[in-house]
């Protein structure tokens, strides 16, 4: 049995970016809606009661939804760009292990992926299921199963 270089997978990083992003809006929308509001007010003051303090709450409180806007927005593009790095690689792994002379990749749903393939010996699979085992190898059942009867053949 010969050993294969996979590329190493991860989809839960970009996952979990893209929880921290939703999180960052979640404080972003209504910090920036309050100091807008608080802005609005605090022209509406009289000279005496526009004090510096009062200013300098409002000013950081829209630094701090801006702040999370900008990471919310970050973040969105890292997790964009890991998933479509783990979904290349692992587009990279299974050609590496299947030689398929035809791959058309699916979508992840976190545990599991989708893939159509034809194999050299021209079987076709349509929309099976990719695992990705330990360091980063895929398996496809239906293949094993396919594989397994041709050699009992």
């Amino acid at each position: 049995m010969e050993i294969l270089a996979y590329e190493p997978i991860d989809f839960l990083r970009p996952l979990v970016l893209l929880g921290v992003a939703v999180t960052l809006l979640i404080i972003c929308f209504p910090t920036l809606i309050h100091g807008l509001i608080r802005r609005s007010g605090y022209k509406r003051l009289a000279d005496g009661l526009q004090t510096y303090a009062l200013k300098s709450s409002i000013r950081i409180e829209l630094i701090v939804a801006a702040a999370a806007g900008a990471l919310a927005i970050v973040c969105t593009i890292a997790a964009a760009n890991g998933y479509f790095a783990s979904m290349n690689r692992l587009e990279a792994n299974i050609a590496l292990k299947y030689q398929p002379t035809s791959l058309d990749l699916g979508y992840w749903n976190g545990s599991w992926g989708t893939a159509s393939l034809v194999l050299p010996d021209g079987t076709s699979f349509s929309d099976v299921v990719v695992e990705v085992h330990e360091a980063g190898e895929p398996f496809i059942e239906e293949i094993w199963y396919h594989e397994r009867k041709q050699g009992n053949e």
